[in-house]
């Protein structure tokens, strides 16, 4: 019989470090996922990079309106990647060594 236990999926954090400071991606839940959703189908600004690393990182998007844009889209495409990547594996049973 074929199981599947979701337990057994652990997903690696996620770290970026922006202006000497290091945070961790916060747990992608549904309620999490709605607001960096309503962001992308809402009309762009140049805000837009803060406020999705501000959602995904559970920070306030302010403090990243100072630091350069180039940062900001290098940190977003970065963590866009790297959570796509994560979404491939799942439902896939752990590789044994």
């Amino acid at each position: 019989m074929l199981k599947y236990n979701a337990d057994e999926q652990q997903p690696e954090p996620i770290e970026i470090t922006l202006e000497g400071k290091t945070y961790t991606v916060v747990s992608l839940t549904t309620e999490t996922m709605k607001k960096i959703s309503a962001l992308n189908t809402a009309e762009k600004n140049i805000d837009t990079l803060a406020a999705q690393l501000g959602i995904l990182l559970d920070v306030k998007p302010e403090i990243f309106l100072k630091m350069d844009m180039r940062k900001l889209a290098g940190a977003v495409q970065f963590l866009s990647a790297e959570l796509n990547k994560s979404f491939e594996n799942i439902g896939k049973p752990p590789k044994k060594e």
